[in-house]
């Protein structure tokens, strides 16, 4: 990735095996980050299910959640960032399990979790004053410990998609 300093776009979307993501740190001007990931299926084949078992042991044997977050906090230019599944898949994204990194990121202003029910906290929002969209379908925050009140540091919000909030969590 160091020969594209100027990159300002990018979708790395479905690299199931991708996990360490530290080159983009010299992507100093990215303003667009795209990282859906397959969906893990609700009634998987027998092929299906052997490989996400498999991709299941490979991301518990790496610290893939504390890399992607410290490379995504140096990313402080982003103003887009699409982590989940993509809307054209059903399903959910089980390798994203806390936003803290979005600290770092002052510039963003639409964020998507779309499918990422492991995601149970998003206070980390609040960091976020530029923020106008953000999509938190099908991510299991939890409404009764004031998950939301946290988008009321963010004035400039004018789009929240919440659909298939989980009913256990209302």
């Amino acid at each position: 990735m160091q020969g594209f300093p100027g990159l300002e776009e990018l979708n790395i979307s479905n690299c199931r095996k991708l996990v360490d993501i530290s080159a983009l740190s010299c992507c100093t001007k990215l303003k667009k980050l795209v990282m859906w990931q397959p969906a893990i299926h609700a009634n998987p084949s027998a092929a299906e299910r052997e490989e996400e078992q498999a991709l299941a042991r490979r991301w518990q044997a790496y610290p893939r959640m504390r890399l992607l977050s410290a490379s995504l906090s140096s990313l402080s230019s982003l103003e887009e960032l699409y982590l989940g599944t993509s809307p054209a898949e059903v399903g959910a994204c089980k390798w994203i399990t806390d936003i803290e990194f979005v600290r770092k990121l002052p510039c963003l202003r639409l964020f998507s979790l779309r499918g990422c029910d492991r995601v149970q906290d998003v206070a980390a929002l609040a960091a976020c004053p530029s923020l106008l969209v953000v999509d938190l379908r099908q991510v299991s925050y939890r409404l009764e410990s004031g998950g939301l009140h946290c988008l009321s540091s963010c004035p400039s919000l004018v789009r929240l998609i919440l659909g298939q909030v989980f009913p256990r969590h209302l």
